[in-house]
């Protein structure tokens, strides 16, 4: 959309295509003929273009790492794979004797019309497609997946199996004066808003932090009226007054797991209370949101205190919320 208000004329141009600058170029031209200020809106465009396409549809070429392809013909990735939330893929193709390179494709979608993609060998077993749509972003990788020796047993869809957040939302960082970190020592936190809801792994967690103190990410698992401490990441020396991430490692999650974390030292994780919260050292209940405990390490907790803040944390979780990262025959 292109807006130019003192000749009362705009321009909005509507697509699902694919982001390659086509409704920027059609406004940017109509502007020009509009104005007819010489500009050469051609050249412009035509090098902005190529660097888009250069980024959303080249693939790298690291030859020498790609894996050599073996002995399999199409017909031992042929067949449907089912996924809980996606439903049915299935890969096929009308190439004579297997031929990978022959009409090879992935069917996606609802089974009565779903969406055929081609399928490109990169490399070991994993092929390319390219994703349809607006958001499709470009080539994406389409690994099949085997037992030592044996056949394929599943499908893993780059696209479709992105990470995803579970977390409070970070406030913008001028907002940050009213947030406030604790003061107590040694203590193990659960926020009870942090639930993961589905079998998944964890990659990263990020933070505010106020402060240097450092702070280990802990997972907590439901173990009847306790909570035992199912991972525990090494203590992290964050950046003061900044956003900070740190890698965990994949860490196996299950539906229900809660997020919390150990401040070893004072405290660094930027809080806030929760609106018609009072400000307390914690209550003798779990009424609130956060659940803490003092002491040492222990195999689990009996969580008996609890306060209303707000503390900014997130976790970043692969397939989690669309169900595990394979599809499987």
């Amino acid at each position: 959309m292109m807006i130019l208000p003192q000749c009362r004329t705009g321009i909005v141009v509507l697509t699902n295509g694919q982001p390659v600058g086509v409704p920027e170029a059609i406004c940017r031209a109509f502007m020009e003929d509009m104005l007819s200020d010489g500009v050469d809106f051609d050249a412009i465009l035509h090098g902005a273009a190529a660097m888009m396409q250069d980024g959303l549809y080249k693939v790298p070429e690291p030859l020498p790492s790609r894996p050599p392809h073996g002995a399999r013909i199409a017909d031992d990735y042929k067949g449907t794979y089912t996924h809980p939330f996606y439903g049915p893929f299935t890969v096929g193709g009308s190439g004579e004797g297997g031929d990978i390179h022959s009409a090879f494709h992935i069917a996606m979608g609802p089974p009565a019309t779903p969406q055929l993609s081609r399928l490109a060998l990169y490399g070991g077993d994993t092929f390319l497609y390219e994703p349809p749509g607006e958001n499709g972003g470009g080539q994406s990788a389409v690994a099949f997946a085997s037992a030592p020796n044996g056949p394929i047993t599943g499908v893993q869809i780059e696209h479709l199996f992105e990470p995803y957040t579970v977390g409070n939302e970070f406030p913008p960082f001028g907002e940050l004066s009213s947030y406030a970190a604790d003061t107590w020592q040694d203590v193990y936190y659960l926020d009870t808003g942090l639930v993961i809801g589905f079998d998944a792994m964890l990659r990263s967690w990020t933070f505010v932090a106020l402060t240097d103190q450092p702070v280990a990410l802990v997972v907590y698992r439901p173990d009847g009226n306790r909570y035992a401490v199912q991972a525990k990441t090494a203590y992290e020396t964050p950046r003061p007054r900044a956003v900070n991430t740190f890698f965990t490692g994949p860490i196996a999650v299950q539906a229900g797991d809660r997020i919390g974390f150990h401040q070893k030292e004072r405290g660094t994780i930027a809080f806030k209370l929760d609106p018609g919260a009072p400000w307390d050292r914690g209550r003798g209940n779990l009424g609130g949101r956060v659940w803490f405990n003092p002491g040492e390490t222990a195999p689990s907790f009996e969580f008996s205190s609890s306060t209303d803040r707000t503390y900014l944390l997130q976790v970043e979780v692969a397939w989690g919320l669309r169900g595990p990262g394979m599809a499987r025959r």
